[in-house]
């Protein structure tokens, strides 16, 4: 443990899912449930672009006695 996202607890030199693009985009966050929501993801430049959204969860007790400090559990592409 300590070299993978999941148990590093430094400053990234760069985000997770950092790319280039052409293009920017704007992301709005809607819940419409107890545990249930929607990211909205909106190309806001003038370029067609695709965009990877990625869903990280804390679980309880992160970074105690081996337990990451943060899981990947979702992505989408979007264009």
């Amino acid at each position: 443990p300590g070299r993978t996202y999941r148990f590093y607890e430094g400053k990234a030199v760069v985000p997770f899912g950092f790319g280039l693009s052409y293009t920017s985009f704007r992301y709005a966050l809607r819940v419409v449930g107890a545990t249930s929501f929607v990211v909205d993801v909106t190309n806001t430049g003038r370029m067609a672009g695709d965009d990877v959204v990625l869903l990280f969860l804390v679980p309880p007790n992160a970074g105690a006695d081996g337990v990451a400090l943060k899981n990947l559990v979702a992505f989408a592409r979007v264009h």
